[in-house]
């Protein structure tokens, strides 16, 4: 280790050190992105292959009615072909107007908030995102800003 000297109540800075530890920073930082990017695509082909092999049961319990499957086989291919394909869980578009959003759906300000626990500006920026990939939601102003609603235009 190299000896830092004290001049006048001020520690004198190792560059060199802080420049390698950047270096070794930005080394590790581009290991761990390729290391996440390398788990994705794992899991994503692990999913694949599995509704691939529910899809290969139901087409056989579909085919041979007289052969019996055990229930907990059926259980986990229906769980599997039910689940959603990416993210683990429910869109924040579908929490919000429900399982099925419709053009028309309507929600409100205030249901929105206890859904959510968020406030009027994510939405906003939500819907500004929705806006991008062509889903249409209008905003209308009620006299008490709790009771405006959000309603579907476009899906």
């Amino acid at each position: 280790m190299e000896k830092v000297a004290e001049v006048k109540g001020q520690v004198q800075k190792n560059e060199a050190a802080q420049v390698k530890k950047a270096e070794l920073t930005a080394e590790q930082k581009a290991k761990k992105n390729e290391a996440a990017k390398r788990h994705t695509e794992k899991v994503k082909n692990l999913r694949e292959q599995a509704v691939e092999a529910a899809k290969e049961l139901k087409q056989a319990i579909k085919d041979n009615p007289n052969v019996k499957f055990g229930a907990k086989l059926v259980a986990w291919a229906d769980a599997v072909l039910a689940a959603p394909a990416a993210g683990g869980g429910q869109s924040f578009f579908n929490k919000v107007f429900g399982d099925n959003p419709k053009v028309g759906d309507k929600i409100t300000l205030m249901d929105y908030m206890k859904k959510t626990l968020k406030g009027k500006a994510d939405f906003d920026a939500y819907v500004k995102k929705w806006a991008e990939k062509g889903i249409i939601v209008k905003f209308d102003a009620g006299a008490n800003m709790f009771e405006s609603t959000y309603t579907i235009e476009k899906l």
